[in-house]
Parts: C-alpha cells; sequence; structure tokens
C-alpha cells in the first residue's frame, strides 16, 4: 500500500503500545507482523513504542497499519477486527493506566446514566488529549451525544469512500459498557477526515440498545 506522509503529530508512547498489543490479541502475533510489514512498518515488529507518556508515536504509523488491516482483510473484516481491537484497547487501559473511577461504588452506580456516559467520554478522552492539540469535543441533544475527534490517529492521511474509524467506535463502546456495568450503545460514524470532513464525529443516543 501507499505510505502515508508524516503528519507531525503525535500519539503517546504507552496508548500506541497499547493499541498494538490490543491489534494482536485480537489477531495474533503473525497476523498482526503481517499488517506491520505490508503497512510499511516492519520497524515496529518486536519493537513497541515503550511504556511511557512522550508523544513519539507518528499519527501516519498508526492510520497506515489501520488502512493495511482494511487492505488484507476488507472492509468488513477490516471493521470487524478494528472494533474488536478498540474493546481490547480499552480493557489494555484499564489495565495499564488504571481505573479512574469506582463504577461498583453506591453514588456512581446513583448516577443518572446519560452522567455515567459523559465520564465514559472522558476516559476516551484522557487518551486522545495527550497527543498533540487533540482534545475531543463533545455535543448533544436530548437524544443524542456527537463525539468529535479534530486530529484523528486512525484515518489521517487516508482517503475512505466511507466512514471507518471502527477503532475508536469500539474503544467508545467499551468504555460505555464499562461505566454503565454492561450495557451496550450503538455508536456509528457520521464524518471523517478520510472522507473530506473536519473532524471524526461519532454519533451515540442517549438510549442504550435493548
Amino acid at each position: 500500500m501507499e505510505l502515508i506522509p508524516e503528519s507531525g503529530l503525535f500519539y503517546p508512547n504507552n496508548l500506541a503500545r497499547i493499541t498494538l498489543l490490543a491489534l494482536e490479541d485480537v489477531m495474533g502475533t503473525n497476523g498482526l507482523n503481517a499488517i506491520l510489514n505490508l503497512a510499511g512498518q516492519s520497524q515496529i515488529i518486536g519493537n513497541y513504542p515503550p511504556d511511557d507518556m512522550e508523544n513519539e508515536f507518528e499519527f501516519a504509523y498508526l492510520s497506515s497499519i489501520i488502512g493495511a488491516m482494511d487492505e488484507m482483510y476488507g472492509p468488513r473484516g477490516g471493521r470487524i477486527l478494528a472494533m474488536r481491537a478498540g474493546y481490547a484497547t480499552f480493557k489494555q487501559i484499564l489495565t495499564n493506566i488504571g481505573e479512574a473511577v469506582d463504577v461498583n461504588d453506591e453514588g456512581f452506580m446513583a448516577m443518572p446514566l446519560a452522567e455515567k456516559v459523559r465520564v465514559g467520554f472522558s476516559i476516551v478522552g484522557i487518551t486522545f488529549s495527550q497527543s498533540t492539540k487533540n482534545v475531543p469535543a463533545i455535543q448533544e441533544d436530548e437524544n443524542q451525544f456527537v463525539y468529535s475527534l479534530k486530529y484523528c490517529p486512525v484515518c489521517w492521511g487516508r482517503t475512505t469512500d466511507t466512514p471507518a474509524c471502527f477503532i475508536i467506535a469500539g474503544l467508545l463502546r467499551g468504555s460505555l459498557r464499562w461505566v454503565t456495568q454492561g450495557q451496550e450503545f450503538n455508536v456509528t460514524q457520521s464524518a471523517a477526515h478520510s472522507c473530506g470532513a473536519p473532524a471524526c464525529d461519532f454519533i451515540i443516543p442517549k438510549t442504550p440498545i435493548d
């Protein structure tokens, strides 16, 4: 596949490492190594970023990896794997960084559902706001939230026919499942950098899936 030019934007090393470990968990070491080779990122094989908070992992590297996954497995297969990797990434974040809140605390459990969802958004936001200029924006009306990411490391420099940042959708779904003690939300993407939009926008209904 065609290499994506470097962006000058960087993802924290430990979060890039978590993402790579999640992808490895989903597709196995050999599967991920094949993706890294296809993405032109063979230097990462056996050489994951260090477990620190330095902003050193180029957006273009992660975007290339996700693009290679879509190319190798096709749109549907890539979507399934990316969603699963998003879930796995959130689990790794909880394991490596620690639980930010006690979701089993009586006070937290008594909070309105919408407040719990906002807590989930804030936890995911931490993973992006640590990278350069990347603070998610959240809007809402009576029916839904819109989670907007101005600088997206998943689709940076790529062109897609439809929004395809499924790893972030999976990350959001994983966080919301956790803060709501198992409820599922239908996270969909309405806009993407890779489709020419100024931001990657994700729609989350305020009512969970039955």
